[in-house]
Formats: C-alpha cells, structure tokens, sequence
C-alpha cells in the first residue's frame, strides 16, 4: 500500500507529515490522507516523493519494475502509466490517451498518437470543424492513460505529421517549465503565432522570437478539416 511506504520512508527521514508537507508544498492533511489510504498523491507529487525518499516511483508504489524494454508504463496510477524516461510510445500509436506533463506543462487529452521522433511525440485530436495537430517533447511526459475509443484514429491516416508539419501554420508554443529556478511565468507561452521552423536545433516563432529546441515542451495547431 502506498500509504503505509510514505510512512515508512518519511519515518526514516524523521520528517513530520507537516515537515514532509512543507517539502511538497502540500497540506499536512493531505499528507495524513495518503498515508492513511483516504487519498492518494496525484503524478507530480509522487514523483516528488519518490526522488526525496530517494528510490523509484515502483519502489513507492510497491511494484517489481519489469523494465522500461518490456514495458512502457511501468506502474498503474490512478489509471495513468508513470512513464520511464527512455521509451518509445510505439505501442500507444493509433490508440486514444490522455497524457500528461511535468510542472506546469499543458499535456492533452483524448488524442491519439501517431507518431514520434528522438525527442517529440506527435499527436491529433479530431473535432467536428477543426483537428489539433501536436508536438510534445517526450522528456516532459510522465504518465500516459489509454481512453474509451469513440472512433479510432490510424497512424497510418497521418503520414507526414513530424516537425515540419507545423511549419507555416500559426500555433501556440509551451517553453519547459523551470519553475523552480525562475518562479515568473513570463514569455512561458506564446498563443497563435506563426511556426518559421521546426528543427532539431531550434524554433523559430516571429521575427526576433527564437528557442533551442530542448527548451520546448509543446506546439500545437488547429487546422480545419476541410483542409484535412
């Protein structure tokens, strides 16, 4: 149960439940219900836990890791897969997810992915008038769910969604969130503007207004499906 190895591992700490609260930017009480199995810590902060009580999430959640070449989830949370940070999301391709991301990053749901690349998985979420095309920087992925199918979605249907899919379209880009090293959400985003390029190296936004790429969690477009 992962409530009696919080409390283990905070025993061992000597840290209060409001010590170990203050650690996390939590209440105490909610640390009081994890521990007593009223709750239970959502991603991030089980990430968190694990990283201060210094083993990992299948350690804190009381699972035998199987191996991120084996499997792609390694632990069930919540009905999310916590995600290893070496992967590939092959075997999500086609299926609808909900993913979500570190800190403050946006994340999507009930997408499906259709593809990826060494460092972006490639999405589209299907509306009536408009489908959202997206890159997500795979690094800034932590848990992945698969959702009920309402109508599936082929890879197969979306052939050339990879970087250069997004260039010439206006977008909204996401930087990495650092928020503990800079608490300002200043220029963290930026809403419908033009994508000039989209490589490994950079992105490039309106004149003036360019990124390393590693610094980008995500890029997203809506384009109409007429066009599609």
């Amino acid at each position: 149960m992962i409530g009696e190895m919080i409390a283990k591992k905070r025993a061992e700490l000597s840290l209060s439940q409001e010590e170990l609260a203050e650690k996390l930017c939590v209440s105490r009480s909610a640390v009081a219900k994890w521990e007593t199995g009223k709750g239970t810590p959502d991603v991030e902060n089980l990430k968190a836990l694990a990283a201060l009580f210094q083993v990992s999430v299948d350690e804190l959640l009381g699972v035998e890791s199987k191996g991120a070449e084996q499997v792609v989830g390694v632990s069930d949370f919540a009905g999310y897969k916590v995600i290893p940070e070496e992967r590939s999301l092959e075997a999500y391709y086609s299926k609808k997810c909900s993913v979500e991301l570190s800190g403050w990053n946006n994340g999507f749901m009930d997408g499906y992915i259709v593809g990826e690349d060494r460092e972006f998985l490639f999405y589209v979420i299907p509306g009536k008038k408009t489908v959202e095309v997206g890159a997500v920087r795979k690094a800034t992925v932590v848990a992945i769910r698969e959702e009920k199918e309402r109508r599936p979605v082929a890879k197969e249907d979306w052939p050339s969604v990879d970087r250069n899919f997004f260039v010439g379209k206006v977008g909204s880009v996401w930087l990495v969130d650092e928020k503990l090293i800079d608490w300002s959400f200043r220029e963290k985003e930026f809403i419908d503007v033009p994508v000039l390029e989209f490589s490994e190296e950079r992105v490039v936004i309106v004149a003036g207004k360019e990124f390393k790429a590693e610094k980008v969690a995500e890029i997203k477009v809506k384009i109409a499906t007429s066009r599609v």
